[in-house]
């Protein structure tokens, strides 16, 4: 019997390769669930930390407000990210 290999351990594994953690995020986009989008942004940003303000850049458009504000006590080493670019960030809900 085959040995089963865990999902997380898997996408963890196939996140590393950038070009497939954008794709994962593009497909996770085209969804229209911030709840999905929310997921797969913490997927990522736990492989690519350096990267988060990238991510959370490219991507905080298909966020709820209350999503951007989890993934902020999710990551409590982005606060200053968050807290610097708070307004930029919120202006995506105002329009």
């Amino acid at each position: 019997m085959a040995k089963s290999v865990s999902y997380e351990l898997d996408l963890k594994v196939r996140l590393t390769n950038k070009s497939y953690a954008v794709g994962y995020l593009n497909e996770c986009a085209s969804d229209n669930d911030s709840a999905v989008m929310y997921i797969a942004l913490c997927d990522v940003i736990r492989v690519h930390p350096a990267m988060a303000s990238f991510f959370i850049s490219a991507y905080a458009r298909y966020l709820q407000p209350n999503d951007l504000q989890k993934l902020k006590q999710s990551f409590p080493d982005l606060s200053d990210y968050f807290d610097s670019h708070q307004e930029v960030l919120g202006a995506l809900y105002d329009q």
